[in-house]
């Protein structure tokens, strides 16, 4: 998720920007690799975040800033007496490895609306490998949770 995936960064909540990235599925199909599906539980709860809320003037501004420079900086604070909150809380991160998703080596290149549709095809399977790992785990690695994970832009 990235820089973007911060403005998304809320404690107890886990939403994943994942909707449009797909440049790791299509190197994947290049290569013949597999996919991976990786969810960590308890990252959100690191830092308290007070980034706000999406509709408001004050994310527009954030978002805005995102898009003109490619980085974002959240309001943040972490456990105050590690560096009065640069550090994170002192919470457990737990990763969850699932299955490997095998994929076909494809010659297919970006644009070629047959390549794509094999895209979207792996993306969603992945998405769907991600969904299968937090309802396996969610009630004993994310007892505070708020909602269920979600998959944004």
């Amino acid at each position: 998720g990235g820089a973007l995936e911060s403005l998304h960064a809320y404690p107890g909540e886990y939403s994943i920007v994942l909707k449009h990235r797909k440049g790791f599925v299509r190197v994947a199909l290049q290569t013949g690799s597999c996919l991976v599906p990786v969810l960590s539980f308890g990252e959100p709860d690191t830092f308290l975040t007070r980034t706000p809320r999406p509709g408001t003037l004050g994310r527009q501004k954030l978002y805005d800033f995102y898009r003109r420079f490619g980085v974002v900086f959240p309001e943040v604070t972490g456990d105050f007496w590690h560096l009065f909150g640069f550090m994170p809380q002192r919470t457990p991160i737990v990763s969850v490895v699932g299955s490997p998703l095998e994929v076909p080596k494809t010659d297919g290149k970006k644009g070629d609306p047959d390549f794509e549709a094999v895209v979207d095809h792996y993306h969603a399977l992945y998405i769907e490998r991600l969904r299968d790992l937090w309802d396996r785990h969610k009630n004993t690695l994310a007892l505070h949770r708020i909602g269920t994970m979600k998959v944004v832009e």
